[in-house]
């Protein structure tokens, strides 16, 4: 696991407007680009406001006394996280891959969310599909198998990857990412997707890459948890870009 630190890089910041319309604010976002590894923020910190990804990957991880950690979320592009309510953060947030990430203050977000009834919308359905996934990850921990985390895991990173013709699913995280979300061993994770793949489910290309020869046989043994959301398709761009977001 890369060592983790707090070094980022700031991008020139734009105004948090339509294009053309002028700014919502009166003092532009902060855009930031973190490097595998680098904290957005860390567990105990008061916090600023919300962030909205761009692009990339984060995780949100919660580390107990011995060292041992337990990954509760994976953040993808139009994800939103908010901590305008929390007295301090409950858990880190880590870059997974090169992430690019707008910070807003809470003075920012009352005057769009609280201006626009079309932002605020889509900030709180967004934030509501944040609380159903958590649901469901509790689900997942408490009352499957591990082959049946590992068929879960798969069908629910499908519905976050970009569509692929032949199936094959492109992994962004390492397998001790998936042990640690799933709370399994790296060595269970490794065995389990020999025993689908041997079970005729799964295609296994390389360490990111996994064809899904069954998605169908994958949801059933996974419990068909997923289709007892009420929406799980991922959100469309333009419903948190950060222009489009208060049109």
């Amino acid at each position: 696991m890369p060592e983790k630190t707090d070094a980022r890089t700031i991008r020139t910041p734009s105004p948090w407007g339509p294009s053309g319309a002028g700014p919502l604010v009166s003092s532009p976002v902060l855009t930031v680009v973190l490097e595998p590894g680098e904290c957005l923020y860390r567990a105990g910190e008061r916090p600023s406001g919300g962030y909205v990804v761009n692009s990339g990957l984060l995780r949100q991880v919660m580390l107990l006394a011995d060292g041992r950690r337990q990954i509760m979320r994976f953040i993808f592009p139009d994800d939103v996280l908010d901590w305008t309510d929390a007295a301090t953060m409950p858990v880190s947030a880590e870059a997974v891959e090169q992430a690019e990430v707008r910070c807003f203050s809470k003075a920012q977000l009352e005057t769009v969310l609280g201006g626009n009834a079309t932002a605020r919308a889509n900030w709180k359905r967004l934030a509501e599909r944040h609380v159903h996934e958590m649901q469901r990850h509790a689900v997942v921990l408490g009352r499957l198998t591990s082959i049946e985390r590992l068929a879960y895991f798969l069908i629910w990173l499908r519905q976050h990857a970009a569509p692929s013709p032949d199936r094959m699913l492109h992994v962004p995280m390492v397998r001790g990412d998936i042990a640690d979300y799933l709370g399994l061993t790296v060595e269970t994770v490794s065995r389990g997707l020999t025993i689908l793949r041997d079970m005729g489910l799964i295609d296994l290309a390389s360490s990111r890459h996994i064809r899904l020869k069954n998605p169908a046989a994958l949801r059933s043994l996974a419990g068909n948890i997923l289709n007892t959301a009420a929406s799980e398709e991922p959100a469309s761009a333009a419903a948190i870009d950060g222009y489009s977001l208060a049109s």
